[in-house]
């Protein structure tokens, strides 16, 4: 083999090694390209990852201002629905109340024109009561009232009567504790507003009886009054004197 042949053998070796050190550059080349394009594919999806979670946070956050903003705008509804319904009570309310005074004016028109046609006096051409029919009324009510003064003047309880008919207008009641009894004699009263034990008390309480000044005896089921008196006999006389107690 001569040295061509051996030059040429050595430049194919060459040529194939240089053809695989360039193939195996480009392969080389190639899977660090597609190992630089993974990685930023996958940073890619890591920043997508980050800012779909942060829109998630915001969507959650939005989610509920708009869940209160709906509580709101219920409760908003329902007041307005409660408002409506109160007004309508009140509406409800206010018409009965109107036909029920209707119905009472109604009443009292029927009553009025009952009365205008019971009231002999009432004219019904002039819709008003003739003149005597009014004076009658308005000296019907001074009678009644004359009447009534009459029976507090004469009639109250008859007590001033009878303490005046002896022709003394002396009064037993006194706040100091003395004064006078009804024939007008001075007397004393003890402190406990009693008074002192009179002669009659004492004969009665000889006799064995219980002294009452009221005139209410307990042996007998009666009694004497402060002039010695029975209690039953009569104190005046059919011409308004007194009758002189017995002895």
């Amino acid at each position: 083999m001569d040295n061509q042949t051996l030059l040429l053998i050595i430049a194919a070796v060459i040529g194939v090694i240089i053809i695989i050190a360039i193939v195996a550059a480009l392969m080389k080349a190639s899977k660090k390209k597609e190992e630089q394009k993974r990685i930023e594919e996958e940073r890619r999806r890591e920043q997508q990852r980050r800012e779909a979670e942060q829109l998630r946070e915001e969507n959650k956050q939005h989610d509920i201002d708009v869940r209160q903003r709906e509580l709101d705008v219920e409760n908003r509804r329902l007041e307005a629905e409660k408002a409506r319904l109160e007004a309508d009570r009140k509406e409800s309310t206010i018409n009965r109340e109107e036909e029920q005074l209707a119905a009472e004016r109604e009443e009292l028109k029927r009553r009025e024109a009952k009365a205008n046609e019971l009231d002999p006096d009432f004219d019904e051409k002039s819709g008003k009561r003739s003149a005597a029919g009014t004076a009658g009324a308005a000296g019907a009510g001074a009678a009644g009232a004359t009447g009534a003064a009459r029976r507090d003047d004469h009639g109250h309880d008859g007590r001033d009567h009878d303490r005046h008919h002896d022709g003394l207008a002396h009064d037993d009641r006194h706040h100091d504790g003395l004064g006078r009894d009804e024939l007008g004699r001075d007397g004393h009263r003890q402190h406990d507003d009693h008074a002192a034990p009179s002669a009659h008390e004492h004969d009665a309480r000889a006799q064995g009886q219980e002294f009452d000044p009221r005139g209410q005896g307990h042996d007998h089921g009666q009694g004497l009054d402060p002039q010695g008196r029975d209690v039953q006999e009569p104190r005046f006389d059919e011409n308004g004197n007194e009758i002189p107690p017995r002895h």
